[in-house]
C-alpha cells in the first residue's frame, strides 16, 4: 500500500493543550484510565500504516486530528472527548462569546452559529450556565448577556508568562504602596494559588509584604466605592480636604490612575462642583465617597489619556509646551541614556562622556524632584525658572548643612 510521509500523531499533538490540564499532552489524555465505552482506543493507529512504511509513518486514512478550534479555541476533537468533556468545553465558550458581546448581546441563534450546535443545545447551556455555574444571565428582545457588575468575574486563564506579567505589576505595586489594600492581598494570593515551586514562595512573600502595610479602612471603602462608580458608570458624590476645608462635589468618575509621583492615586473625572469639568483628585485627599443611582454616559478616554501621558507624572492635565534641556554628567549619562523618561524626549550625547536630555512638558512643578534627585551631575540650562528652583534649593540645603547639625529644615 502506497502511504505518505505525514508527522506522527504525537507530533500532531505535542503543540496543543487540553484545557483543564495545561501540561496535559494528547499522549497522557490518551493514556488516561478509560471509562466502559471509551473511545480512546480508536484515536491512535495501531500498529505501521503498511508493511513497506518505515517507524514514524502512518496513512494519511490512520491519522485521526486530535486537536480542533472552536471559535477560536483548540479543544480535543469528537473521537477524544467524551460528552462531559465536550459540554464542559462548550459552556467555556459560551461564557466567553457572552462577556465578549458585553451590553449587545447575542441571541441563541447567533450563539448556535458561533458554537456550531442546535439552538436547542444553547437554550440547555445557558440554562447550565446560569443555574450550576452561577453565572448571571439576563436577556432582552431576544438577546442574552451577562448582568453587569458580575462578582466574581470570569474565571482568568494565564500561561506563566502571562502570570509573571502581572507579578511584576503587583511587585511596583509593593513598592509604591504606602498602605495596605487588602483586595491587591487577594489578588497576589490567588496567584499564588495556581504558581508552584519558587514562584509560588515568592508571591506568597509579596502577599505577606502587602500585609505588613497600615490598614485605614475609610480609605479603603472610598476607593471600592469609587472603582464601582468607574465599573458601573454610575456618578459619586465626595466630600474632599482643600487646604484646611473640606469640599463637596459630585464626580463622574471615568477612570483611576496610580503614579510614582507621591506615591498617589487619583479619579479623573467631571466635577458638578467645577463647572462640569474634568478634573482629577487625589484619593488621600478624599474623606468620604457615596455611590449615587444615577448614571452618566461612558467617555471615549483616549484623548484623555494622551494628554495625562504628556505630563511628568501622567497626572497633570494642561495644554502648554514648556521645553525642558537638561544636561547629565558622564558619571550618569549611561542611566539617563539606557531609560525610557517621557515620550517627547531626545537624548543627544555631549563630548566628554555627558549626555543631554530635552523634553516637552505641560508642567514643570512635577519634574522639580526628580531634577533634584541627580544632584550635581544634572544641570538644568531651559527654562530658567526650572534652573533658578533647583538652585535656589540647593542653596538653601547647603546654607542649612553649613549652620548647625541641630538646625530643623526652613
Amino acid at each position: 500500500m502506497q502511504t505518505a510521509s505525514v508527522p506522527s500523531p504525537m507530533a500532531i499533538t505535542r503543540k496543543r493543550r487540553f484545557p483543564g490540564s495545561p501540561m496535559a499532552s494528547a499522549a497522557t489524555w490518551a493514556a488516561r484510565p478509560k471509562s466502559k465505552g471509551s473511545r480512546i482506543a480508536s484515536i491512535l493507529p495501531q500498529g505501521r500504516a503498511g508493511k513497506d512504511a518505515r517507524p514514524g509513518q502512518h496513512s494519511r486514512q490512520e491519522v485521526t486530528p486530535l486537536v480542533g478550534r472552536v471559535a477560536g479555541t483548540w479543544f480535543p476533537t469528537e473521537d477524544a472527548m467524551t460528552e462531559q468533556t465536550r459540554r464542559a468545553a462548550r459552556l467555556i465558550e459560551l461564557e466567553r462569546l457572552l462577556r465578549r458581546a458585553g451590553s449587545r448581546g447575542l441571541t441563541t441563534r447567533e450563539l448556535a452559529g458561533q458554537l456550531g450546535c442546535s439552538v436547542r443545545t444553547v437554550q440547555r447551556d445557558l440554562q447550565s450556565l446560569e443555574l450550576d455555574l452561577r453565572v448571571p444571565l439576563t436577556i432582552e428582545a431576544r438577546r442574552w448577556r451577562i448582568l453587569e457588575a458580575a462578582d466574581p468575574l470570569a474565571p482568568l486563564h494565564l500561561n506563566l508568562h502571562e502570570a509573571r506579567a502581572i507579578l511584576f505589576a503587583l511587585r511596583l505595586f509593593l513598592r509604591y504602596a504606602d498602605e495596605q489594600d487588602p483586595d491587591a492581598v487577594s489578588a497576589v494570593d490567588k496567584l499564588g494559588e495556581v504558581l508552584w515551586g519558587p514562584l509560588q514562595s515568592f508571591v506568597r512573600l509579596t502577599a505577606e509584604q502587602l500585609r505588613r502595610r497600615p490598614s485605614i479602612q475609610d480609605r479603603v471603602d472610598v476607593l471600592r466605592t469609587l472603582t464601582e462608580g468607574w465599573a458601573q458608570t454610575r456618578r459619586v458624590d465626595i466630600e474632599y480636604r482643600h487646604g484646611d476645608e473640606t469640599r463637596t462635589t459630585t464626580i463622574e468618575p471615568y477612570f483611576l490612575e496610580p503614579t510614582a509621583t507621591g506615591l498617589a492615586s487619583y479619579v479623573i473625572g467631571r466635577s458638578s462642583a467645577h463647572g462640569n469639568q474634568i478634573r482629577t483628585f487625589k484619593l488621600d485627599r478624599i474623606a468620604n465617597a457615596r455611590l449615587r443611582d444615577d448614571r452618566f454616559d461612558p467617555p471615549v478616554v483616549d484623548g484623555l489619556l494622551e494628554q495625562l501621558g504628556r505630563s511628568w507624572s501622567g497626572i497633570v492635565l494642561a495644554d502648554d509646551e514648556v521645553r525642558v534641556v537638561i544636561d547629565f554628567s558622564p558619571a550618569v549619562a549611561g542611566r539617563v541614556s539606557e531609560t525610557f523618561w517621557h515620550p517627547s524626549q531626545v537624548l543627544t550625547p555631549l563630548e566628554g562622556g555627558g549626555v543631554r536630555l530635552e523634553l516637552v512638558l505641560p508642567s514643570i512643578l512635577e519634574l522639580l524632584p526628580w531634577v533634584r534627585s541627580w544632584g550635581h551631575d544634572a544641570f538644568v540650562r531651559e527654562p530658567a525658572s526650572l534652573r533658578d528652583a533647583v538652585a535656589a534649593s540647593f542653596a538653601r540645603a547647603a546654607a542649612q548643612y553649613a549652620s548647625s547639625a541641630d538646625s530643623p529644615p526652613a
